[in-house]
């Protein structure tokens, strides 16, 4: 089969859940609930669970990291800062 690198699988699937949101907000019809339609559709459902497993697998610890890399700095540059009186 066709080989694609996880980015743009990634990529594409955020572009449609994007393009699905902008129909759902300007061109709907009123009665049509937004998880009912996306969980449906299996190609949404399949978009959904790609963005969500790449944010939970790799963006999120991403956060954490840096996260824990500045308190960690900011305690170290509060906690020894000289006073001069």
């Amino acid at each position: 089969g066709y080989q694609a690198s996880a980015w743009s699988v990634f990529t594409y699937s955020v572009f449609h859940l994007l393009a699905y949101t902008l129909w759902y907000l300007k061109f709907r019809a009123e009665d049509i609930s937004y998880f009912s339609n996306l969980f449906q559709n299996p190609f949404l459902t399949l978009s959904y669970v790609i963005s969500s497993l790449v944010f939970f697998e790799r963006i999120i610890p991403r956060i954490i990291e840096t996260g824990i890399i500045w308190v960690g700095l900011e305690y170290r540059e509060t906690a020894f800062k000289s006073i001069r009186i």
